[in-house]
């Protein structure tokens, strides 16, 4: 669903957390003239922005105070809750009508229950899940995923144009969330299905360079493999678009929306084994490829044609 892009007024608007993703969004916001007060819990983070006029507040309420929209890019249900709740939460000082925006990963529970407080407190709920590679975030062209009603995500568009090449309304708050715990999940099966295949060509001998290469050129998982494929073959993690462990939070986070009842996920039972077994080798705090390691094999390692060109 493109669209063409709005030329928005500034705007006054707060963003909590400083991760990668955040961090490039702010650059984005900054860039368009919005008004920006910023707040993260290592404020470390967001010491490039010190001068550059925008204000870093020491807690979320103080970033929320009198924002006309509070934008949230945090890793977790316990982080997510400790930016919005509680007296120095930004919620405390929501100005009534201000748009509420929930970019994280979350879980179903979770998002209902902070839906529910956005609107005791005045606010207007909009879950934007956001997905996309860092380079696409640079560029304002991450793809997100909405759950609101139609005037709140109406009010965000313009400013959303800073950093979406599109969003997909999912329906009404909360929507958009479940839809990311199934984009997420499709994408973990890929990349599990992705390095049990790289480990059965090693056991099986074949030419690690041919087989990548052809996995990138034919099939289904040609996309994966063109981004992950050497990065596996080489145990290569180190540059993180999103860590294992977040992935691994969730699919956790799509198993926990099935515990009301009514369907079963045995294959993403076996996805959360193979993420904890690569956590506990190291490959947590790396890339998501890293869920290789669960797979280690003592086979030497190949050589990858992208370095001649280096």
């Amino acid at each position: 669903m493109a669209r063409t892009r709005q030329s928005a007024e500034p705007h006054h608007v707060c963003v909590l957390g400083g991760g990668i993703m955040a961090r490039a969004v702010i650059a984005r916001l900054h860039d368009r003239g919005h008004r920006l007060r910023l707040y993260n819990r290592s404020p470390e983070r967001l010491a490039a922005f010190a001068d550059s006029g925008v204000k870093l507040c020491a807690t979320p309420a103080e970033a929320a105070r009198d924002v006309e929209a509070v934008l949230s890019f945090v890793s977790d249900d316990t982080a997510s809750a400790a930016v919005w709740y509680g007296p120095a939460g930004a919620l405390a000082a929501l100005r009534p009508g201000a748009l509420t925006v929930e970019c994280s990963t979350l879980s179903v529970t979770h998002t209902e229950d902070w839906s529910r407080a956005c609107l005791e407190r005045g606010g207007r709920p909009v879950d934007l899940a956001l997905t996309g590679s860092l380079p696409r975030a640079i560029q304002g062209t991450l793809i997100g995923f909405a759950g609101a009603t139609a005037e709140n995500l109406s009010r965000l568009q313009p400013l959303a144009d800073s950093f979406t090449e599109c969003i997909v309304h999912f329906g009404e708050s909360g929507a958009g969330m479940r839809y990311k715990l199934v984009h997420n999940l499709a994408a973990a099966a890929t990349l599990v299905g992705l390095a049990e295949a790289l480990n059965l060509a090693e056991f099986l001998e074949l030419d690690m360079s041919q087989t990548i290469s052809t996995l990138s050129a034919y099939g289904w998982a040609a996309p994966v493999a063109q981004s992950k494929a050497w990065d596996m073959a080489r145990a290569s993690h180190a540059d993180v678009m999103c860590s294992l462990d977040n992935l691994a939070k969730d699919v956790g986070y799509a198993l926990a929306a099935t515990r009301r009842g009514g369907t079963e996920l045995p294959l993403a039972r076996t996805l959360s084994v193979a993420f904890s077994e690569a956590a506990a080798l190291g490959g947590g705090p790396l890339d998501m490829a890293a869920v290789k390691l669960a797979y280690l094999s003592q086979r030497p390692q190949t050589h990858d044609p992208r370095e001649d060109d280096r």
